[in-house]
């Protein structure tokens, strides 16, 4: 610049020859809006010039803006969201849907849940988004317990461990899966099966928001299941075996869940 200061492609030129330097990376992954897709493209190209190691081991996860049903969350056009500001609607938001199931809860109880619910209300919302596209934030409806949201996925989790705890059975790991001969039982051993592939597949493809949609189709699943089969059966050795596909199905999600950055909860 005239002042003698230098421009971003510099001191990203730098910063990428000082990363690899200090910590020999296998991939470096630089999470950044769409706007700056010519930038990347341009830093990327000119340390291959340069014949830098590292030249090859990045990668530019683009993503579109977020924008709010009140206006775009852009500060040059002073349009300011603070992300304080608008977790805190969530949490009151949380707390009001949450206090509609559960009106006993203590103060401190109920702020932890309404915390929770609110983050993976944001981090679900945005992340069951193709990341290139802009999205439109609409906070109603991404703190539903019912739809495609955080909350509901929340929701299935605990509902699951609700009959866990309701069987006071201890799950048997070699229950017969044989039994296991339902349309809806057969639907669910099938979408357990895909989740391994899937996350590797996303560990190469950068494709986030395939996870949130496929743990949106196993909780689909799983309440189609439960609400056309009973866990808790007369036959025990049939209970045994269907209490060890929903505990399943609750530990994927957990573990999808958790690649999200979202929290689960025991109750809700």
């Amino acid at each position: 610049r005239s002042d003698g200061t230098s421009v971003y492609i510099t001191q990203d030129l730098c910063t990428a020859k000082t990363r690899y330097d200090d910590f020999k990376f296998d991939k470096m992954i630089y999470v950044v809006a769409t706007e700056q897709n010519y930038h990347f493209k341009v830093l990327f190209e000119v340390l291959k010039k340069l014949k830098y190691a590292c030249a090859n081991k990045l990668y530019h996860f683009a993503y579109g803006m977020v924008n709010l049903t009140t206006g775009k969350m852009k500060s040059r056009e002073g349009t300011v969201v603070d992300a304080d500001d608008l977790i805190k609607d969530m949490e009151d938001l949380a707390e009001k849907e949450t206090k509609k199931r559960n009106k006993d809860l203590s103060k401190k109880e109920l702020e932890e849940r309404a915390e929770k619910i609110a983050l993976a209300a944001i981090r679900f919302y945005i992340l069951n988004h193709d990341p290139v596209k802009d999205m439109l934030f609409d906070p109603e409806k991404s703190i539903s317990f019912e739809g495609e949201t955080g909350p509901y996925l929340q929701y299935t989790y605990a509902r699951i461990n609700s009959i866990l705890t309701k069987s006071k059975e201890k799950l048997d790991e070699k229950a017969d899966a044989s039994l296991l001969k339902e349309k809806e039982e057969q639907d669910l051993i099938t979408i357990l099966s895909n989740f391994e592939e899937l996350v590797k597949n996303i560990g190469e493809n950068y494709k986030i928001h395939s996870i949130a949609r496929y743990l949106l189709d196993l909780a689909q699943s799983f309440n189609n299941f439960y609400h056309t089969h009973q866990v808790l059966v007369d036959d025990k050795e049939l209970q045994k075996s269907r209490l060890l596909l929903i505990s399943s199905v609750k530990q994927v999600l957990k573990n999808g869940l958790s690649l999200l950055g979202i929290d689960v909860l025991e109750r809700m």
